[in-house]
């Protein structure tokens, strides 16, 4: 699985002139941006879609114990790649 650290090697190579600490923390800042963004409206991006939606509150179990404890309500930021051309 990749993470940003191998994004940044990457997009270091088409941007020689700039450093890479530089470069990593423009990455994380617009990886941490997306989901404040996608709040109202989705986000279409060449690569996909990225939508914040609400997963309903639930029951769930305590995998050590099996007690039934109650999961909330959350909002997650949801990926939908786009179609290859």
């Amino acid at each position: 699985m990749a993470n940003v650290d191998d994004i940044v090697d990457v997009v270091s190579k088409e941007f020689d002139n700039i450093p890479k600490k530089v470069l990593g923390e423009i990455t994380r800042g617009v990886f941490n941006a997306i989901p404040e963004i996608t709040v109202n409206a989705p986000l279409r991006t060449a690569i996909g879609t990225f939508k914040v939606v609400t997963v309903s509150a639930r029951q769930g179990r305590n995998p050590q114990t099996g007690e039934v404890i109650s999961i909330p309500a959350k909002q997650v930021l949801k990926f939908k790649e786009a179609k290859k051309k």
